[in-house]
C-alpha cells in the first residue's frame, strides 16, 4: 500500500502513517467492543469475520484511490479482529487446558503455512491474471486460506479426541 501511495501522493509516508493509525485504532476499538455483543463465538462468526476482512482487502484493491484505502483499512480493521478473537475463543473452548500450548503452536504453524500458500498463489495470479479479475481472486484466496486453516485445526482436534492417548 505504501508503494501505491507513493505513486499517488508526494506525502505518501505521512498518509501511510495516518492509515496505519486509523487501522490500529479501529482494531483496538473492535477488540474492546466485540465481547460485549458476542458472548459465545462459533465458526459462523469466524466465517463472517473472514468475509468482512476479505471484503475490505478487495474494496481497496478494486477502488484504487487514497480515500478508498482508508475505507478499506477500516473494513479490514473490523473483520480481522472478529476472525482472530473467534479463533482464539474456539481454541480455548475446545482444547483441554494442559494442551493449550500445543494447540496455539499448531495454530501459529497453520497461520504461517496458509500465509505462505496465499502469498505464493497471489504472486502467481498477479503475473497471469488481469487487474480487475485479480482483485476478485484475491478475495476468494483470502477466505479460502482462512477457512482451510480453521478446517485443518478442527480435523486435527477431532483426530486428537479420537486418539487421545496418542497425543498425551
Amino acid at each position: 500500500m505504501l508503494l501505491a501511495l507513493s505513486k499517488m501522493s508526494p506525502a505518501s509516508e505521512q498518509l501511510y502513517s495516518i492509515l496505519q493509525g486509523l487501522f490500529g485504532g479501529i482494531v483496538i476499538v473492535t477488540n474492546i467492543i466485540i465481547p460485549y455483543f458476542i458472548k459465545k463465538m462459533t465458526l459462523r462468526h469466524y466465517f463472517i469475520g473472514s468475509i468482512i476482512w476479505a471484503t475490505g482487502i478487495t474494496y481497496y484493491g478494486l477502488l484504487y484511490d487514497i480515500p478508498h484505502f482508508f475505507i478499506g483499512a477500516a473494513i479490514v480493521g473490523i473483520g480481522m479482529p472478529l476472525a482472530s478473537l473467534t479463533r482464539v475463543y474456539i481454541v480455548q473452548s475446545l482444547v483441554p487446558e494442559d494442551k493449550m500450548g500445543r494447540a496455539f503452536s499448531l495454530n501459529a504453524v497453520l497461520l504461517y503455512f496458509s500465509n505462505t500458500i496465499s502469498l505464493a498463489l497471489y504472486g502467481i495470479f498477479s503475473l497471469h491474471v488481469s487487474y480487475p479479475i485479480f482483485n476478485v481472486c484475491e478475495w476468494y484466496l483470502h477466505v479460502a486460506c482462512q477457512l482451510d486453516r480453521t478446517t485443518f485445526f478442527y480435523i486435527f482436534y477431532e483426530i486428537r479426541s479420537v486418539f487421545s492417548d496418542t497425543f498425551s
